[in-house]
């Protein structure tokens, strides 16, 4: 729940729509969220 950190439930959705879309996160068979490949060998260091 990061609505208590201030980010709206508008926000949360744009940001799971746009990881799911740049391939870091997918929807799994019943539809969990997973994180893929991809999203694991992001480099936060840049």
């Amino acid at each position: 729940d990061l609505a208590r950190h201030g980010i709206s439930d508008s926000d949360q959705r744009a940001a799971l729509s746009l990881a799911i879309h740049k391939g870091w996160l997918q929807k799994g068979p019943e539809d969990e969220v997973q994180l893929t490949e991809e999203g694991f060998d992001l480099d936060f260091t840049q």
